[in-house]
């Protein structure tokens, strides 16, 4: 008997069982990277042929100095990471001593402030990166995020954009100046 080509349900949900069955909206991890005491990782291969959105998670990011943290893309392959003010920026936050605020930088050198302020504690969220691989249209991040702030917990959301369009196909996060610990995971979203 010959194969058609076609799935059965039965075949689906086998495939699906083995995490062998793609599905509409799904992780698929690029990368994972370890920090010890850098000030920068930089993401050279992520893949911005294949995935229009790209899913990246902090844990645990710790410097010894209070600093902020911070991304720059790159269209060169990582030779260099866009500096130029080019970036902008709107945040809002609210802390668990009450305060709640905003933020805007514009233009800026950079993707600011996802992570900042005190030091010695872990800081944890996640970005969406959008339209990397389109060389006809800006790039841009939404964020959500946990810092401190004066030994408060402060949530941040937000949303920044690249205003180059520009096919980019590196990435680089990192500190102003300080040395920091903790791990980033770069995804891509299948059929994003």
């Amino acid at each position: 008997m010959a194969n058609s080509g076609v799935f059965t349900i039965d075949d689906i949900n086998f495939l699906k069982d083995n995490q062998q069955y793609p599905s509409l909206g799904q992780l698929e991890l690029i990368q994972t990277q370890v920090a010890s005491s850098v000030t920068y990782l930089d993401f050279m291969n992520i893949k911005e042929d294949i995935y229009n959105v790209h899913f990246a998670t902090f844990s645990d990011i710790k410097w010894g100095t209070a600093d902020t943290f911070k991304c720059r893309l790159s269209d060169d392959g990582g030779v260099t990471f866009e500096s130029t003010n080019n970036y902008y920026s709107a945040q809002q936050y609210g802390s668990t001593n009450g305060s709640f605020g905003g933020s805007t930088r514009n233009p800026t050198s950079e993707f600011d402030r996802i992570l900042q302020n005190q030091a010695n504690l872990s800081h944890n969220g996640y970005v969406y990166l959008y339209n990397l691989g389109d060389p006809m249209k800006y790039s841009f991040m939404t964020q959500q995020t946990m810092n401190w702030s004066s030994g408060h917990i402060q949530f941040k959301f937000g949303s920044q954009t690249y205003n180059v369009a520009s096919r980019i196909n590196a990435i680089r996060f990192y500190t102003n100046t300080h040395a920091w610990t903790g791990s980033i995971s770069l995804y891509g979203i299948r059929f994003s």
